[in-house]
């Protein structure tokens, strides 16, 4: 199914809407929790034209982000609030994830294997503009696993990237944080090569923290 939501705020509890595949708002200040793209549900569309929005879930394959499917979210326009913990905005486990945010102040924050990460298939991050803000502890910001593209692309305004401060990294002789990103690829010891982790900023006064 695809729902079309008017101009109004909507609230979308898109777990509950089981068979429904795409989402097109046209406009409002709109709240999205879950909508996790994985087996029970392979392919998840949303397209939203404006508003100051927020995207929430604690469960993995949303906000543009897939497990062993295909995901696409674009954002037109609006400052808008990104909150998830695993596989979530543009980040992908065995299929396609793709988010897209055209315009806006935007705020990403997530824990692990968030922000164009990939393992075993795609996951892009693109902001057009804005001033945007993004934190996640372990494995995003560009972020590639073997088999697996990750990309974060943000193309102008003054941006904060922070990386870390979560997970006690095991190295005795550097003590301090894990954090796997950034532009970083990764294998698994002893499994498999890594993929390719790329980190692409067209301009602006930014500030990186790792």
């Amino acid at each position: 199914d695809i729902l079309i939501g008017g101009r109004g705020s909507n609230s979308y509890s898109l777990d509950a809407l089981g068979d429904v595949a795409a989402v097109i708002d046209l406009g409002g200040n709109d709240v999205y929790a879950d909508g996790s793209t994985a087996p029970q549900r392979r392919v998840m569309i949303i397209i939203d034209l404006g508003g100051d929005d927020r995207y929430q879930s604690t469960r993995p394959g949303v906000q543009g982000s897939a497990v062993m499917g295909a995901s696409l979210l674009i954002d037109r326009s609006g400052n808008d609030i990104y909150e998830g913990r695993d596989v979530a905005q543009g980040s992908a486990l065995g299929g396609i994830g793709i988010l897209i945010d055209q315009a806006g102040d935007d705020r990403y924050a997530g824990i692990k294997r968030v922000q164009g990460q990939a393992l075993g298939g795609v996951g892009l991050l693109i902001d057009n503009a804005g001033r945007d803000s993004y934190r996640a502890a372990l494995w995003g910001q560009g972020f590639g696993n073997p088999l697996g593209f990750g990309c974060i692309e943000d193309s102008d305004g003054a941006d904060t990237y922070f990386l870390g401060g979560m997970f006690y990294d095991s190295y005795d002789e550097t003590p301090g944080y894990d954090g796997w990103g950034q532009g970083v690829g990764a294998g698994i010891r002893q499994s498999a090569n890594g993929g390719v982790g790329v980190m692409l900023d067209g301009g602006g006064d930014d500030t990186y923290e790792f």
